[in-house]
């Protein structure tokens, strides 16, 4: 987790220099010692903590540019430290004036607008290896749960802001600052920090793939789903085939890949009855040598194929699970 301290004051109980011109020790001539009295601003990406609103907040928000914090942190109750608090409501006077610009500049503002079709799509397709059941428990803990929420309408107060994994953020493409990555239930938000507001929602991501999840996309009901897995896991010879087909389509690569997924998740890869890896039926360079009939010496054996070591141990690894649903 990346930390940022921002120093906001770094003077005595009094500033420097003191009314009366009074420098103490510091140079005057060195701009640096023109100092307000102590504070510091510490952020990390989903969340902002002011530690102690001196007298001097005011002016040093406004040099460090900040309209909106989580939390403030007292260290001790001496004036100092204490005596800017005052302003803090400005800080959501400040919030909800630029909340009130960008439903200005966007009227009628409805979900997709930034998660559009094709970028939900892609944004689907990068989380949907990571999202088995144990992300979506880590991304419902501290989750505020599902709410009503309006696009643009701001986030409540006191509601709780899910953790966001790393493992997804690092797939999620990068964002402008003070923009976040939210979830709300299981539905992903963008999430205005500043103004404290909800720019839009994709539905239902944080969902592991469960049949009753793929039945109306896939044409094949939920049921229907667990008993094929169930049979394919228990046969004693099955095998799942396909080919040009198959790959000559959208996500055709994907399609090819998950054959041999499903193959070997049931057991039936490179096993009798199942997916094999044969001899070749023409020389190619999975040929140890070259084959007798391209050879002077007609005696020599015909050599068989090389296999994929990888794919056999993973193959022999997962065997024993035979029998086993792979579905709930």
């Amino acid at each position: 987790m990346s930390l940022k301290v921002t120093v906001l004051g770094s003077g005595t109980s009094s500033g420097v220099p003191r009314i009366g011109n009074d420098w103490g020790a510091c140079d005057p001539n060195e701009p640096k010692n023109r100092r307000t009295r102590p504070s510091i601003l510490v952020e990390t990406a989903s969340t902002r903590l002011l530690i102690d609103t001196s007298p001097d907040m005011r002016e040093q928000l406004l040099a460090a540019d900040v309209i909106d914090i989580d939390a403030v942190l007292w260290t001790h109750d001496h004036a100092d430290h204490s005596h800017g608090l005052d302003d803090v409501r400005q800080l959501r006077r400040a919030r909800r004036s630029l909340a009130r610009a960008i439903r200005s500049a966007r009227p009628g503002a409805v979900q997709g607008e930034f998660f559009t079709p094709a970028i939900s799509a892609q944004v689907r397709l990068a989380l949907a290896p990571l999202m088995d059941d144990a992300m979506c428990a880590v991304i419902m803990d501290d989750n505020p749960g599902g709410f009503t929420h309006a696009i643009d309408g701001a986030y409540p107060d006191g509601k709780a802001f899910a953790t966001m994994p790393g493992l997804l953020l690092a797939r999620l493409p990068e964002l402008p600052a003070d923009i976040q990555f939210r979830f709300i239930g299981r539905h992903l938000i963008l999430y205005d920090v500043r103004a404290n507001t909800i720019v839009d929602r994709m539905r239902e991501v944080a969902a592991a793939w469960s049949p009753d999840r793929v039945a109306a996309v896939t044409g094949i009901a939920a049921d229907r789903i667990r008993a094929l897995a169930r049979e394919m896991a228990s046969t004693e010879r099955a095998v799942v085939y396909g080919r040009i087909g198959l790959c000559n389509q959208e996500f055709g690569s994907l399609a090819s890949w998950l054959v041999d997924v499903v193959n070997i998740l049931a057991g039936h890869f490179d096993s009798p009855g199942g997916s094999m890896f044969p001899r070749a039926a023409a020389w190619s360079v999975t040929v140890r040598s070259v084959p007798a009939r391209m050879r002077r010496d007609a005696t020599e054996r015909v050599p068989r194929a090389g296999r994929c070591r990888f794919l056999e141990a993973v193959a022999a690894t997962l065997r024993h699970g035979r029998g086993r649903p792979l579905l709930p």
